[in-house]
C-alpha cells in the first residue's frame, strides 16, 4: 500500500531542481504525469479496499452455511484471520520475512488445533 501511494507524495532534492515525485526524480510535481498515476493509483487503493471488504462479506455474512464442515465461528475466525495475515505479510513482509513466516505459521496451526476441538463437541 505505501508503494502504491507513494506516487502521490513530492519532494524537493535540492534548491535548484524543481520538487518532483517522491519515488521517481523525472516526474515533475503537479505533471500531466503526477496527476494521471496518483489517480490511478488512489482509484487501485480504493477499488482493493472494496474488493477486501465485498470478500469478507461474502465469505462471512453472506455465505451459506456447509453442514458437516465447520460451526459458523470456527469459519468466521478462519476468514478473519487470512485477512488480517494477508495485510500483515504485506505490510511487514519486506522488513521482516521471518517474524512474518512465523506468525503466520502459528496462527494458522492455532486455528487449526481450534478446528479439531470444536469438531469433537
Amino acid at each position: 500500500m505505501k508503494r502504491m501511494l507513494s506516487v502521490s507524495f513530492c519532494t524537493f532534492s535540492s534548491s535548484m531542481r524543481r520538487p518532483h515525485v517522491a519515488v521517481a526524480t523525472d516526474i515533475g510535481c503537479n505533471s500531466t504525469t503526477h496527476c494521471v498515476l496518483a489517480g490511478i493509483s488512489w482509484a487501485g487503493t480504493a477499488i482493493w479496499y472494496l474488493w477486501l471488504v465485498l470478500s469478507f462479506r461474502r465469505k462471512t455474512i453472506n455465505s451459506q452455511p456447509v453442514a458437516n464442515l465447520h460451526d459458523f465461528t470456527f469459519t468466521i475466525a478462519l476468514a478473519h484471520a487470512k485477512m488480517a495475515l494477508g495485510v500483515i505479510s504485506a505490510a511487514y513482509s519486506t522488513n521482516y520475512p521471518e517474524a512474518v513466516l512465523a506468525f503466520v505459521a502459528l496462527v494458522l496451526s492455532s486455528l487449526a488445533l481450534m478446528c479439531k476441538t470444536k469438531i469433537g463437541r
